[in-house]
């Protein structure tokens, strides 16, 4: 992985972080957004954000652990304010379904993904 990989996911990743926590805060409250990322961070080990590029299979995996059935409700609404801030049509079954396969072309397209989040994200904080 060269320097500028290693660069280009570490910005994706803290644009994402940075997204992620707004939505789940004004979604879900101060308190509940960081109460889910409390438990995630705790089930996984580590950054929640850096563990979901690395493996969105196990960041599902501990969200249905956490839970249960409310993990699909959490990442519906998460996709489908993604998609209406940042003027995208990801279907939030099919991030579902990526996120549960977990191979490398699943993760790909996640990260594709996020790579786009992080890049729209950057040119609405320019202007």
């Amino acid at each position: 992985m060269s320097v500028v990989d290693v660069l280009e996911k570490s910005f994706v990743i803290e644009i994402f972080g940075t997204v992620l926590r707004n939505i789940l805060r004004s979604s879900l409250g101060e308190s509940a957004g960081e109460a889910v990322l409390f438990f995630l961070r705790r089930g996984l080990g580590r950054d929640p954000f850096e563990a979901f590029w690395d493996n969105p299979k196990s960041v599902y995996q501990e969200m249905v652990n956490i839970f249960g059935v409310g993990a699909k409700i959490l990442i519906n609404i998460l996709v489908m304010r993604i998609n209406s801030e940042f003027g995208l049509n990801m279907s939030s079954e099919r991030f579902v379904e990526l996120m549960q396969r977990g191979d490398e072309m699943s993760v790909e397209e996640i990260r594709s993904f996020l790579t786009k989040i992080a890049e729209l994200y950057e040119r609405k904080e320019i202007k």
